[in-house]
């Protein structure tokens, strides 16, 4: 979860488990497949929140294809305008700043070249081949414990309209 007294969320079990991964922890311990159980029960990594899977692709385990757009034009809009990120909660401000950068640049870390974010890419996705995922149809995708609030239809329409 996100904090002591949380549940178990797909955001909180799909970061876990990939950092426990690149710290050296092994696939095979107790922890990380109970990990991967968990993350089968809810869909897989495909069905984590747009941060989670935004970070996965960061890192190279998840194709920018199937991330909800996080245009850096958005902070040349005028001031006034309702959605200017200026306008945001400022922790969101401090998040979204850098990740309009990287959205913008597709930053990837080489994943196939390194043998533990190779193995993720079968790891998170245990029951497809990555390179057959189709990641558009994904990027609205959440598991229900992680769906606090459905995106509205016409913030959908506009994530679409961008893709």
């Amino acid at each position: 979860g996100t904090h002591i007294e949380s549940p178990s969320t797909m955001f909180g079990t799909v970061l876990n488990y990939v950092a426990l991964r690149l710290v050296g922890v092994d696939a095979k311990t107790l922890e990380c497949e109970k990990g991967r159980e968990f993350m089968r029960q809810h869909g897989g990594a495909l069905y984590a929140p747009s941060w989670a899977k935004f970070w996965l692709a960061v890192l190279g385990v998840y194709e920018w294809k199937g991330i909800a757009p996080v245009p850096p034009e958005m902070w040349l809009l005028p001031s006034w305008f309702p959605l200017h990120p200026g306008r945001f909660w400022c922790h969101c401000r401090m998040v979204y700043l850098p990740m309009c950068w990287l959205y913008a640049r597709r930053f990837t870390y080489k994943a196939a070249d390194d043998p533990v974010t190779s193995a993720l890419r079968c790891e998170l996705f245990p029951d497809q081949t990555y390179a057959q995922i189709d990641w558009r149809r994904h990027v609205h995708s959440v598991a229900a414990i992680d769906n606090y609030s459905p995106i509205h239809p016409f913030m959908r329409w506009l994530q679409e309209a961008l893709l």
